[in-house]
């Protein structure tokens, strides 16, 4: 689950840098909030 979490930060700072899309920078989080969901209902 850590891993997820971090991943989504670096998601966030690729988004604040520009070096991804408003696209890109939602369906990243959208596929990583679910990730995130699936772990915590194990």
């Amino acid at each position: 689950m850590a891993d997820l979490e971090m991943m989504q930060e670096e998601v966030r700072e690729l988004y604040q840098s520009g070096l991804i899309t408003p696209n890109e920078f939602q369906t990243s989080m959208l596929i990583l909030r679910s990730e995130l969901s699936k772990e915590n209902n194990k």
